[in-house]
Order: C-alpha cells, then structure tokens, then sequence
C-alpha cells in the first residue's frame, strides 16, 4: 500500500474530503510516531484538525487498529480513518445470494490494477477456493467486484433455509478471505 495506494490518495486529497465532507489538505507521508510511521496525515482546512490515515488491503486486525490510536495520540489528530481497498461483503438479489471481494480504491485507474493484479491470480485463487468465480471489472464504474454464488436460487420468502443460506455465507466469506488475503499480501510486499 506505501508504494501505489498511499502516493495516490496524498495527491488526490479531495477524493477523501469529498467522502469525509471535508476539505483536505495533505500534511505528510509516512508520518513518524514512535516506531510506526502514519501512512497519511491531512489537515482540514478552516478547523487545523488533523486527520490521520491508515491503509490496508488485508482483513482489519488488531495491529492496524492499535497502530491508528497509536497515529492519533502521537500526531494529535481529531479523527482516525481505516481505509481498506478491499471489503468482503454479501448481497442478494433476483433470487441469487453471493459473497463477494469488492474493490473500490476511490480512485478508477488504481481499482483496475488491483482487480488485473488479481485476475493473474484467477487459477491460484479459485484452486484454494474450490469453486469457480465471477469476475467482474465493471468497466463503467469505479469499483470491480469478485462473486461467489450460492450454489441454488433462494427467495427471501423461504425462511426455512434462512439458516441454510447463513451457514453457507460463514463458510464462504471465509474460504474468500482465505484466498485472497496471501496473495494481497504479496502483492503489498
């Protein structure tokens, strides 16, 4: 992430402030604090609060999480802010239920390099999954996603296989996670 995502996000600091309804400006890169150094550090304009970002492309854990309080004691920042490229999610629609990796960088270009860097990975991936993905770049917009498909059509209105469905969502993000999460990290490294 130091090397592609953080220098992206320093040089377009209004995508975030335009999430975050703020008006940003980059304060520093790689900020020092003890040991650690804070991926980004930004300045809202018109308050002088600090801002204090924190990327990861793998599962949150309690080391980015330790080092964000960290970052936002030791700079005095007002806010601490998570990004991660990568989420795992689920959705349901038209009677077909999936798990899914949804990329979204904030940034098109960036998204579409992650979701290349992975689709060379498409055999490896789906191999530790067992189970043959759908993977969509969504051209026109922003975001790519990665689709694991419940394996039949359910209806809301089943709720007999309610339990079903969920012990198979469990089980899915799971083996997605599984996959995904090593070759993020090689591709971090």
């Amino acid at each position: 992430e130091a090397k592609n995502f953080t220098p992206s996000l320093a040089e377009q600091a209004e995508l975030l402030g335009e999430a975050l309804g703020m008006e940003l400006v980059h304060e520093e890169t790689e900020a020092a604090v003890g040991d650690y150094n804070a991926d980004l550090v930004f300045i809202e304009e018109g308050t002088d609060q600090r801002i204090v970002v924190e990327n990861m492309f793998n599962r949150t854990d309690h080391d980015h999480l330790g080092k964000l309080i960290t970052y936002m004691a030791g700079l005095g920042a007002r806010y601490a802010i998570l990004l991660a490229p990568l989420r795992y999610g689920a959705a349901f629609g038209k009677g077909r239920l999936r798990v899914e990796a949804y990329i979204d960088t904030g940034e098109k270009e960036r998204t579409k390099e992650i979701f290349d860097k992975l689709c060379e990975k498409r055999q490896e991936i789906e191999q530790s999954i067992s189970e043959e993905l759908e993977w969509n770049s969504i051209d026109d917009k922003r975001a790519s996603r990665i689709s694991l498909y419940y394996p039949d059509e359910i209806r809301l209105t089943e709720e007999a296989r309610w339990p079903e469905a969920r012990a198979w969502l469990v089980e899915a993000v799971g083996k997605m996670r599984d996959a995904f999460d090593p070759v993020l990290k090689d591709l971090r490294d």
